[in-house]
């Protein structure tokens, strides 16, 4: 299917996520000697579609082959530790955007602005205020969870895209998340090298504004253009229409 929902009665009921985001995980599971075949036939993933990185797979699927693969190897923060060593490479040409980009402000204006080129019920925003800027991200559909290990690896990659492509010794003032503290929590202090607060109404970045807005480089308006032109054409492909409701919740989640 080319689109990232299915719609029944008029209400969202399926959500897809591209192949892309997956193939990291399948690599580090072979590296760690666990086989993902019967992660991958467990949560109806066909191999098949692995080699095709545009491909799309269901995201509830997806988000159970995380908590799922995170039980095999024995590893609690299984996702924050893959996000912690992400190449901006890793996520395409959304990732090559982020590397590109002058300060780190812009960069995360424009993975929340263009998120959903990866996969679909997902709302992410930055917002400026009192001196900090905090991007936040969350899935849409409530009914995907537990989801801990999709949050980790999103705010553990986001953290280090910062730091790889901008300054290697930043840290966020502050790291959320939306799920309860879990009982090791020192993994994840070694990654944010930042305060971490549990049991949040989003999963969120928090950083010092003047550090976000520091100028590193300057961009190359064509290569950004014919970038942003390509994720547009993705986001066409993938992006269901949400109702009022989500918007609103996902505004109120984003401004407490």
């Amino acid at each position: 299917m080319s689109r990232g929902a299915v719609q029944i009665g008029g209400r969202q009921s399926v959500t897809y996520i591209r192949v892309a985001a997956l193939t990291p995980f399948i690599e580090h599971l072979h590296n760690a000697g666990v086989s993902p075949a019967t992660l991958l036939d467990r949560h109806a993933i066909p191999s098949s579609q692995l080699g095709d990185p545009y491909a799309l797979i269901t995201l509830h699927h997806f988000v159970a082959f995380l908590e799922d693969a995170a039980a095999a190897t024995g590893d609690d923060a299984f996702g924050a530790k893959l996000g912690a060593h992400l190449k901006p490479a890793d996520i395409g040409p959304m990732g090559i955007l982020f590397s590109v980009s002058p300060t780190i402000h812009i960069a995360l204006q424009r993975i929340a602005r263009l998120a959903n080129s990866l996969q679909g019920a997902t709302n992410s925003g930055v917002v400026e205020e009192d001196g900090t800027l905090t991007w936040s991200y969350a899935l849409t559909d409530r009914t995907i969870w537990p989801r801990r290990q999709d949050a980790e690896y999103s705010m553990a990659a986001t953290c280090e895209l910062v730091r790889s492509c901008f300054r290697a010794t930043l840290n966020p003032l502050e790291v959320h998340f939306e799920h309860e503290r879990p009982a090791k929590i020192e993994p994840l202090k070694r990654i944010f090298r930042a305060p971490i607060l549990f049991s949040q109404s989003s999963n969120r970045l928090i950083y010092d504004v003047e550090e976000t807005d520091r100028v590193y480089r300057t961009e190359d308006k064509i290569l950004i253009a014919t970038l942003e032109r390509h994720l547009a054409d993705l986001i066409s492909e993938t992006k269901p229409e949400e109702g009022v409701s989500e918007k609103v919740t996902f505004l109120i989640q984003l401004y407490l």
